[in-house]
C-alpha cells in the first residue's frame, strides 16, 4: 500500500508544535523533556469546552495543525482516533466513584470514560459527519491504527486523518499501562499527493525473526519513544524533518512489523 502524509500535528513532552518538533528532530535544538500545555479547544462549543479533559484537549490540538498544515478540510476527513488506555484519570475517578457506598458517577466522567470520547469531541467541533474509529491496542496502538487508517484508503477514503495520543495514568493504573510521558501525533494521508504533501510511503508487513523497532539515536527521545505508544511515530516524523529516505519498522503484531519506506517529497 502506497500513502501521501500530507499534514503533521505533534504535542507532546518538550514539544509544543510540528515546528518545534523538527527542530529538536534535526538537531537545531535540545530536547528538553517538559510537560506540555493543555488548552481548551476554540473549535468546541461552550458546553463541550469546559467538559473536555486532557486527552481530549491534547488529541484535538494536534488534529487541527495537522489540518492547518494540509490545508484538507477537516468537515470532509475519515478519521481514525487511537489511545493505548484513553484517560487514565477520568477512569481512576469512575472506579473510585463506583467503590464508594453510594456509588455516584458523574455524567461528565461518565461520558468522558468512553474509548471515543475524543473522537465525539473532534467531530463536532469539525462539523464532520464522516465516519470514525477508535481503536486501542495497547503498545501497538500506533501500528494497529496506521493499518487501519491505510486500510480505509484502499476500501473508500481519498484522504484520511489519523491521530494518536497517550498521558501517563495515575499510579493505580499504571500497571495496566506503563505511559511514562505525553504526546500526541496526527498525520493527514491520502492515496495522491497532494499540494503540501510531505513524503510517500509504501507500507508491507514484514516477520519479526529477531529484528528490533526502529529507534531513535537520542537517548531522551528513545526514551519517549519506549514510553508512550503514540511516541512510536517519531521514527517518521525524523525522517520528514530531515527529508531522509527510510525504512522503518514499527511495532504491529507479536510476529510482524510493519515496514514503511518513507521516500519525502521533492
Amino acid at each position: 500500500m502506497d500513502f501521501y502524509i500530507n499534514g503533521v500535528g505533534v504535542a507532546g513532552s518538550g514539544m509544543t508544535n510540528w515546528q518545534e518538533s523538527s527542530a529538536v528532530l534535526t538537531g537545531k535544538k535540545l530536547y528538553v523533556p517538559s510537560e506540555p500545555e493543555y488548552v481548551e479547544p476554540d473549535i468546541l462549543p461552550a458546553n463541550e469546552r469546559r467538559r473536555s479533559v486532557k486527552t481530549v484537549q491534547l488529541a484535538i490540538q494536534v488534529a487541527m495543525e495537522a489540518v492547518e498544515n494540509s490545508r484538507a478540510k477537516m468537515e470532509s476527513l475519515q478519521t481514525v482516533f487511537a489511545s493505548s488506555m484513553g484517560d487514565g484519570f477520568v477512569m481512576d475517578s469512575l472506579f473510585k466513584s463506583l467503590a464508594m457506598p453510594n456509588k455516584v458517577v458523574s455524567p461528565i466522567t461518565f461520558h468522558n470514560s468512553v474509548h471515543n470520547a475524543a473522537a465525539g469531541y473532534w467531530l463536532i467541533g469539525a462539523g464532520c459527519m464522516k465516519a470514525s474509529t477508535s481503536i486501542a491496542c495497547k503498545e501497538t496502538t500506533f501500528g494497529s491504527a496506521l493499518m487501519e487508517s491505510t486500510s480505509q484508503l484502499i476500501m473508500e477514503a481519498e484522504e484520511i486523518q489519523l491521530v494518536a495520543y497517550d498521558i501517563p495514568s495515575p499510579k493505580p493504573l499504571q500497571y495496566a499501562m506503563s505511559t511514562n510521558a505525553v504526546f500526541a501525533v496526527s498525520f493527514i494521508l491520502s492515496r495522491t499527493r497532494r499540494e503540501r504533501s510531505l513524503a510517500l510511503v509504501e507500507l508491507s508487513t514484514t516477520p519479526k525473526d529477531g529484528n528490533q523497532p526502529s529507534g531513535m539515536d537520542d537517548v531522551d527521545l528513545e526514551a519517549l519513544r519506549i514510553g508512550n505508544p503514540a511516541a512510536r511515530s517519531l521514527p517518521i516524523l525524523f525522517s520528514l524533518a530531515n527529508g531522509n529516505n527510510r525504512d522503518i519498522l514499527i511495532e504491529y503484531t507479536k510476529q510482524a512489523f510493519l515496514r514503511l519506506n518513507v521516500k519525502p517529497c521533492g
